[in-house]
């Protein structure tokens, strides 16, 4: 099959052709608005010549680009070496410093990005070294050595200490681990205690009368199926923490052994096994363990291959928490899932939630639980103002649904949605929902393969067409796979600089 190359020569023709349009352009004091600057007083007026014309100049244009991005990419390159040996020299220590720091935070493996920064050159590594946010972050599983060199680059800095209790063979690494960093402990800002494996035994403990006076972050996951003799030190913590904000515990209710009473943030997270009936959900138990933290503003609660405990099923919003300003579910897939979800909504309340953030991660056949029937659930869809929908593939025309409830919403987002978010067809409920007044501010598609360009157009014309235009502040699209580069191009001008976009 025959490749199609972009020509790397203009003719006479064409050339002289986008040479007039420049020259009508130059007369038109640059702008390009009209459709006197692309065509002449003599061209056709009718559509089909005046289509050739116009991809005409369009292939010229791409013809010139790709000349053009030929010439770019050796300057650039030579640019780029240039900084790599004179410009780095010339950042200020303290900004180096930072950008080391930023690029840490992203990588997936913080202590080998340190540790690659620190080999890059004399001055990366000098910098490196007097940068203690590199070497925070101490992992159980890694060489001692490392460990003790790199407490000796931390300084006085706060540490991110991960505590991986493995299999029976790594318990020796463990000990000698925490007889590293227990005498640290009073730096201690995060800790993560993860149990991965079934054979997890000998637990080691951090010893009685541990300080974390610094302690702001605490994760306990339980991979393992751990039985009564195990010993529950690590799992319990039983020491004080008086500065303790966010809590997660995955698989396992361990918070009714901390203190709960300093808590504002709390994920409680349950992972399954889908053969396996293995992982039961107590709703009362949930309910009651939530109901000891006076002020939990951010809850988080995520169920995967999960099953509802057989009598546990609490009273219509037998429970309350008014504190709570920010509420994330996040569940499925599951033969009960859409149960548990739909009993759990249906047991407590959130009369104080304003960001809400939905992930219905559900592979069943069976339609999603959670619909817009805001009385029956714990959610205020009156007082409303953040909606985010992540994952979601059976919820259609949730667009106008949510802004048709949610009559505060301010900033809507559908990340990753796979079904059209909104109706572009002609209905009443529709015109009621965007012919009326509401405090919509910010749009956000992001990753919604699914959405197709006369939807987008409809959108658009539709806010600005609106009552709400005045107060609307941006559109923004992001790899949205049917979207492309020149309709968005298209829309940048009708949207009058409210419409943001990648593809």
């Amino acid at each position: 099959m025959a490749i199609s190359v972009v020509p790397a020569k203009i003719d006479d023709l064409a050339l002289n052709a986008l040479l007039g349009v420049l020259e009508r352009v130059k007369s038109n004091g640059g702008e390009l608005d009209g459709e006197h600057v692309w065509l002449d007083a003599d061209a056709p007026i009718g559509y089909f010549d005046v289509l050739k014309i116009l991809k005409s100049y369009k292939e010229t244009l791409l013809r010139l680009r790709k000349s053009l991005e030929k010439r770019i990419r050796p300057v650039q390159k030579a640019c780029n070496e240039l900084v790599l040996h004179t410009g780095i020299h010339a950042i200020p220590t303290e900004i180096l410093s930072e950008i080391f720091l930023i690029s840490r935070s992203d990588a997936h493996n913080m202590n080998k990005h340190s540790i690659n920064i620190s080999h890059v050159c004399h001055r990366f590594r000098e910098v490196a070294l007097q940068t203690a946010g590199l070497w925070t972050t101490l992992y159980a599983n890694q060489p001692l050595r490392e460990t003790l060199e790199f407490l000796k680059r931390t300084g006085s800095a706060p540490l991110h200490i991960d505590v991986t209790c493995a299999t029976y063979h790594g318990y020796p690494r463990t000990v000698a681990f925490l007889a590293a960093i227990v005498p640290h402990s009073s730096r201690w800002k995060v800790l993560d205690i993860y149990f991965h494996d079934e054979d997890t035994v000998n637990i080691p403990n951090f010893g009685p009368g541990l300080q974390v006076p610094l302690l702001s972050t605490l994760t306990h996951n339980l991979e393992a199926n751990l039985d009564e003799s195990t010993p529950l030190n690590c799992i319990l913590f039983p020491y004080s923490t008086p500065n303790l904000r966010s809590y997660t515990a995955v698989n396992v209710m361990t918070i009714q052994h901390i203190a709960r009473n300093t808590l504002t943030c709390c994920c409680l997270q349950w992972n399954g096994d889908p053969d396996i009936d293995d992982m039961h959900i107590d709703i009362r138990l949930l309910l009651s363990t939530l109901d000891g933290m006076p002020l939990l503003n951010d809850l988080t609660l995520e169920f995967f291959d999960v099953f509802l405990l057989p009598g546990s099923i609490a009273p219509s919003k037998s429970a309350r928490f008014p504190t709570v300003t920010k509420f994330s579910l996040i569940y499925g897939p599951g033969r009960e899932a859409d149960a548990l979800i739909y009993h759990l909504l249906r047991s407590f309340e959130l009369p104080g939630v304003i960001d809400f953030t939905m992930t219905p991660r559900n592979n069943a056949l069976s339609p999603s639980p959670l619909t817009w029937e805001m009385p029956d659930g714990p959610i205020p869809a009156q007082t409303l103002q953040k909606l985010c929908i992540r994952d979601a593939a059976q919820i259609r025309n949730i667009l106008q649904a949510s802004l048709n409830r949610c009559v505060s919403l301010e900033h809507v987002t559908f990340d990753n949605v796979g079904v059209g978010p909104f109706w572009e067809g002609c209905s009443r409920t529709r015109n009621e929902v965007w012919f009326k007044h509401n405090p919509l501010r910010t749009l956000t598609l992001r990753d919604c393969d699914k959405v197709k360009v006369s939807e987008v157009e409809f959108l658009c014309q539709t806010l600005r067409d609106g009552p709400n235009w005045s107060t609307f502040e941006r559109l923004e699209i992001t790899c949205c796979k049917k979207i492309d580069e020149e309709f968005l191009l298209l829309l940048e001008d009708y949207m009058e600089g409210k419409l943001a976009w990648t593809i």
